[in-house]
């Protein structure tokens, strides 16, 4: 944020106070023939669709576990949620249901291993299991 204020518009040569990834990117490497601001914003939207994605086919998984929808409808309900939770609390509302699932995905990646260990009987328990599955598992050439 701060190299945004300090940093001058590739094109006017006035402040560039960028706002988006796009705009920095074109003000930071100086590029007045917009080029670098059009491939990043593809790159972006092309990165975002598949992200997009991923989510209302979890929506529709959710709801399929959960209430027995399944298609078009469960991704309907989850998108209706989605929109009206950004338009009531708009850019906050976003920020902080990410930061929820960063959160929640943290605990998982540090807990599920440690649940896991200690339900197989320690890393006595963990090495015993790999090495009955097949004994190249555990060797560095395999």
């Amino acid at each position: 944020r701060v190299y945004t204020e300090r940093v001058t518009d590739a094109r006017t040569g006035g402040d560039s106070d960028s706002l988006t990834l796009s705009s920095f990117l074109e003000n930071r490497f100086n590029d007045p023939s917009r080029l670098l601001r059009g491939i990043s914003a593809l790159l972006i939207i092309v990165f975002y669709f598949f992200y997009v994605a991923s989510g209302l086919v979890a929506m529709e998984a959710l709801f399929d576990q959960v209430f027995g929808l399944s298609g078009a409808p469960a991704i309907a309900i989850g998108v209706g949620i989605v929109v009206l939770y950004t338009v009531l609390g708009g850019f906050l509302a976003v920020s902080l249901t990410d930061v929820v699932q960063a959160v929640m995905m943290w605990l998982a990646l540090l807990i599920v291993p440690i649940i896991a260990i200690v339900s197989l009987g320690g890393f006595g328990g963990l090495t015993d299991g790999v090495a009955d599955k097949s004994d190249g598992l555990l060797s560095v050439m395999g």
